[in-house]
Formats: structure tokens, C-alpha cells, sequence
């Protein structure tokens, strides 16, 4: 059961797609109608926060998946949800935001034609040469990796990065794209550009040389590219609307709901730096309010960006789809348990929600965000959601999961996690809930429901109390060691508190 926002198109060495590929893929989500309609619009917003970064970066199939898949949720399905009657406001701005997007669901779509269109026509050129030469000298032809390389059109191809060998790479786009300068001196916005697309044209270089040694088919044929399964450990115990040519195509994979239960943010009310009286680590400055300006690079070949390469998936759920990288500062986990030092000490739980943006196919953590809340010793729960949801959207940031202690418990997801979770995880796959024991050892664990089995558990389980068991027995398990999170030295972050007082 895939209920991942997670577009399966961006293949990194696959052909272009058509456009009736990508509307199939865009319609085929699992769509549950008794989920509460606020789970449905949350899920709706993240799709579409997915779809702006993907077409930012230039990858217009996994944009024009997204943003189809968006309107086909709430154009198609949320008009009729059982809620809808009594949310009509909230459907309303749904409803504006599919129409704001339509024109650029029209945009991508020749585009997307086009480039699918040269696919066609270059393979039937190059299958053509080979019968030719086949045919004239009764054996098959060797071609050149240049030949052998697929082409997109006038764009080169994307490199692609491996994000664990090249962490020191994201930090520098972390600080491009967000604007942070490095720490302890000045940099000039056209220095950090040329540094990075020193780093990025390295990269690209070795993946040619790379590309050009990759085995060859006993008829000149590219192997085809297959990621390497990486297993997790288990956790000891045409028309003017686009919608209209596929109105009548079945849906299948859902959007999310976030809660600690907990969820997403609004306008920050103090930094955190205000609170704590323990000499904290220097804030890192803040993200600028506005993008930051075109760059000059200084050679006369136009710099690399996030739109020239891509990091690869660096592993793997168990059925298979891939899971985008989410990089994350080593520090926070410091800074947070700093925060909730004087509820630990009262033995109260404290939790905060990770925040961030999607950049080049890769999920980066830019905020811990505390919410306000109420804890017991053994619960955390978010009060005033709303306020979260608007900081979100202020600053343009998506939930990627959310980091909560345990003061008097070990390091383990209890059931009240797992189920706090599933709403993460139902919104992205990539989801991650830290767990921080300072009592114990293991102190701390980064972890994720399995799916399957856990996450399809988890959204059907009806069992009541905190602590009530499961009958799978893998339910969850590492996301770190090995998984999808990377802990990147050198990351900025910034600490916002919207707790009152």
C-alpha cells in the first residue's frame, strides 16, 4: 500500500515519459473517503509544495505529476467528501489553487510532448543505424557512448549524486538556496556560486567518466539503470483543462495527515536563543525573506545550479519505492534536548517538528520548529495547530516528520508514536520521527514505519491506550543506520519557538 506523495517518474537514467504516462501515474492513489477531509487538504498542500519545487528545479515530469495529482484529488474527490458541505471555505481555496494552476499544467504539457516526441525519433534514429550497419556488415554495431547517451533535448542530462559521498555538496547548497552565509566569515553571494559549481561540475565530470565505462549489451545496448536495494535493519524487539482526458481513470495514492498527534506551523513569535540560559551554539542567520538574486558566474559557461544535477534515492522502502534523501544538521538533536531540559527534569515529554524544502530530489531540514503543547510523562500533544500550518506556509517550508524525549522511557516508538506518525508518514514517505532518551542508552534514534507492514497496521489499527501491542513484530524500524537520513556537519538550521511566553 503506497500512500507516498513520492512521484515514481524521475528516473534518473529512464526515457522521457508521454504525457498519458504520467496522467495514469497521477491517478493511481488510494483515496479513503472517511479520513477526516483536514487530512486530505494537508496532503493536498504538500503534493502542491512538492510539485513548485520539482518544476523550480526543472524536472517538468515529476512537476506535471504532482500538480495533475492535486487536482485530480480535490477537483474529483474532495467535492464529494463527506465533510465537504460543512468546509466550504477551506475547499474554496482548494478550488483557487488547482485553477492557479492549471495554466502551468498546460505550459508543462508540450513541453513534456515535445521532449518525449525527440525520444521517439532519436531511438528509431539510432535502431535504424544499427539494422543499416547490421545489415552491411552481418554483425551489430558498437556505439559510442555519446550515441549510446539518452538525450532529453536541448538540456544536458542531470548528474547524478550520491548523497552520502557528497554531503559537503548539499551544505553548500543548503547555504546557496537558503541564503545563509558560511560561518565565522563573509562570503559574497558570487563566491558561494562558483564554489558550489566548482563542487557540482566535479561531480558531473566523474559521472561521466562514469556514464562512458558503464557495460555494454551484446547489441550495443546500455545496461539499463537499477538502483541497489538498500534493506533497513529491523529495530530490535488536449484539452483546455487537462483534467478532462483523464476524468474517468481510477485513483491510488493518497496525501497526508500530520498531528502528535502533531503538524506543521505559522509566525514564530521569539527564537529560541531567548530561553535558553546555557551558552548556546550561535544562531545561524535567518532565511531571506526574498530569493536571492541571479548570479554572475565568472566563467562564460552559465554556473551549474540545482537544476543541473539531482541526488540520487539513498535507499529503499520494503516495497520497493525509493526514498529521497532528507539531510539533517548533527547538532539539532543537541539543541533540542537544550530546549527540553527543564521538561526532562520534570519528567515531562517535549516534542518540536522538522521543517524544511525539497531541493534537487533531496529533502533538506532547515527548522526545528517547537509548537505549543501539552505533555504528561509519557504523552506530548500540539495545541493551536493552525498557528504551525501558518509559519509553514509563510515561510514556504513542508513537515518532514518530528523529534520528541522520552524522559523516562527508553529509546523505542511507543504505540501512541506509531500512530502519531502514520499521519506524517501517510503525507511523505520520507517522514522520520526522532526519539531522544537521555536517561538511557541508546540516548537517541532516527526511525520509520515500515511499509508494508507497518504503516498499513498503523492507519487500521483501532486499539485504544498508549502503549496497546501490534501483532507485526517488524512495525517500524532504523531510518539511519543505514536509511535515507544524512546527518550533514556544516548544516544550518534555525530554532523558532511559537510556544506562548
Amino acid at each position: 500500500m503506497n500512500l507516498s506523495t513520492t512521484t515514481m517518474s524521475n528516473d534518473l537514467h529512464g526515457p522521457p515519459r508521454s504525457v498519458e504516462s504520467l496522467a495514469k501515474e497521477a491517478a493511481d492513489f488510494e483515496y479513503e473517503p472517511l479520513v477526516p477531509l483536514r487530512y486530505w487538504l494537508r496532503a493536498a498542500d504538500a503534493i502542491n509544495k512538492q510539485a513548485h519545487a520539482y518544476e523550480r528545479d526543472g524536472d517538468d515530469q515529476d512537476a506535471y505529476l504532482l500538480l495533475l495529482r492535486h487536482a485530480i484529488l480535490i477537483f474529483e474527490k474532495l467535492q464529494l467528501h463527506p465533510e465537504a458541505r460543512q468546509n466550504r471555505v477551506s475547499l474554496t481555496q482548494a478550488n483557487n489553487a488547482v485553477k492557479s494552476n492549471l495554466a502551468r499544467l498546460e505550459h508543462l504539457k508540450p513541453r513534456i510532448r515535445a521532449r518525449y516526441e525527440r525520444h521517439l525519433e532519436q531511438t528509431k534514429k539510432r535502431n535504424d543505424e544499427k539494422e543499416r550497419w547490421l545489415h552491411e556488415h552481418g554483425q551489430p554495431k558498437r556505439l559510442s557512448s555519446e550515441m549510446e547517451r539518452p538525450r532529453s533535448g536541448s538540456r544536458n542530462r542531470k548528474f547524478a549524486v550520491d548523497a552520502t559521498e557528497h554531503r559537503d555538496l548539499a551544505v553548500k547548497l543548503a547555504r546557496h538556496e537558503f541564503g545563509w552565509k558560511r560561518p565565522r566569515r563573509s562570503v559574497d553571494r558570487v563566491d558561494v556560486d562558483d564554489d558550489v559549481s566548482q563542487d557540482i561540475a566535479a561531480v558531473g565530470k566523474r559521472s561521466q567518466q562514469a556514464f562512458a565505462h558503464r557495460s555494454i549489451g551484446r547489441e550495443g545496448e546500455t545496461a539499463p539503470f537499477k538502483a541497489a536495494p538498500m534493506p533497513y535493519p529491523s529495530v530490535p524487539k488536449g484539452s483546455s483543462n487537462p483534467l478532462d482526458s483523464f476524468s474517468n481513470l481510477s485513483l491510488n495514492t493518497p496525501p497526508v495527515l500530520p498531528r502528535k498527534e502533531s503538524l506543521p506551523p505559522s509566525r514564530p513569535r521569539k527564537l529560541i536563543h531567548e530561553d535558553i540560559r546555557a551558552s548556546p551554539p550561535p544562531l545561524p542567520q535567518k532565511v531571506t525573506d526574498t530569493p536571492p538574486a541571479a548570479l554572475t558566474p565568472r566563467s562564460m559557461t552559465p554556473a551549474p545550479a540545482s537544476k543541473d544535477y539531482t541526488f540520487k534515492p539513498s535507499a529503499f522502502a520494503e516495497n520497493g519505492t525509493p526514498l529521497r534523501t532528507i539531510f539533517i544538521s548533527p547538532d539539532l538533536r543537541r539543541r533540542f534536548l537544550q530546549i527540553a531540559q527543564q521538561n526532562t527534569l520534570r519528567s515531562l515529554e517535549t516534542c518540536g517538528i522538522l521543517c524544511g524544502r525539497l531541493i534537487s530530489n533531496a529533502l533538506f531540514v532547515s527548522h526545528l520548529v517547537i509548537p505549543e503543547q501539552e505533555a504528561t510523562s509519557d504523552t506530548c500533544e500540539m495545541v493551536n495547530e493552525e498557528t504551525l500550518v501558518e509559519f509553514c506556509d509563510a515561510n514556504d517550508l513542508m513537515t518532514l516528520g518530528w523529534i520528541h524525549t522520552h524522559p523516562t522511557q527508553t529509546c523505542f516508538m511507543s504505540s501512541r508514536d506509531l500512530h502519531t506518525h502514520g499521519g506524517y508518514q501517510i503525507q511523505m514517505a520520507e517522514s522520520i520521527a526522532i526519539v531522544c532518551a537521555p536517561r538511557h542508552d541508546p540516548s537517541w534514534g532516527i526511525f520509520r514505519l515500515t511499509d508494508p507492514p507497518g504503516l498499513k497496521s498503523i492507519l487500521n489499527c483501532t486499539r485504544p491506550g498508549i502503549f496497546h501491542p501490534h501483532e507485526e513484530s517488524n512495525i517500524y524500524t532504523d531510518a539511519s543506520r543505514p536509511g535515507h537520513v544524512c546527518e550533514a556537519s556544516g548544516l544550518e538550521y534555525e530554532v523558532v519557538d511559537l510556544r506562548p511566553g
